[in-house]
């Protein structure tokens, strides 16, 4: 057995090793290494505490602060997505009428238990491929990945109705949804309708 064997198996494993860190390093944190003993264990360790810790600051930065759900950040990859593979969807926009005279007779924290309420309310009422997005203050984005505008609309209405009825069960006050509807299919866009 001659002394350079040893040498290239280390030369080998390192420059696997370099090869891995590039990978990683781009993004890929699928790869690992196995041939470097203990320290390939504590390499590999490292590799999913840095995919754990991205996965962790993706979500923070696709969630809103005050309520939890999607932000607008997370709409424009999602929208995105959609657009780029061509699946057509309907978005709704949402301003919630109310939040002013909540701010200015319960003040700003009980407006933001008014939003974070409004948007509870339609997250329960949503199906699992509609998804709520916050996009600022009282505006709110609905995403429908459904091609067919007026079966939307009946499912909007129905949204609608059991909202005012949670609303005025918490709050006693009437609680107007405004709704505006686009339809998106690649290289088409156009406002649909204002319920």
């Amino acid at each position: 057995m001659s002394i350079y064997s040893p040498v290239k198996s280390i030369q080998s494993n390192l420059k696997h090793l370099s090869w891995v860190a590039q990978r990683v390093a781009a993004g890929d944190y699928k790869q690992h290494v196995s041939s470097l003993g203990r320290f390939s264990d504590s390499f590999n360790e490292m590799i999913d505490q840095l995919s754990h810790y991205r996965e962790k600051m993706e979500h923070i930065s696709n969630t809103d602060v005050l309520t939890g759900i999607a932000n607008r950040r997370a709409f424009n990859q999602m929208i995105k997505k959609l657009w780029d593979k061509d699946i057509p969807c309907v978005v709704v926009f949402i301003d919630i009428d109310g939040l002013k005279y909540v701010n200015d007779d319960y003040g700003h924290s009980e407006g933001n238990h008014y939003i974070k309420e409004v948007c509870q309310i339609l997250k329960m009422n949503l199906k699992e491929d509609e998804l709520i997005f916050r996009i600022g203050g009282d505006e709110l984005l609905i995403l429908l990945k459904k091609e067919d505008a007026y079966t939307c609309e009946e499912r909007l209405l129905e949204i609608r109705l059991q909202f005012r009825k949670e609303m005025k069960r918490k709050y006693r006050i009437h609680v107007i949804l405004v709704l505006v509807v686009w339809i998106l299919i690649k290289k088409k866009t156009k406002q649909l309708m204002n319920i």
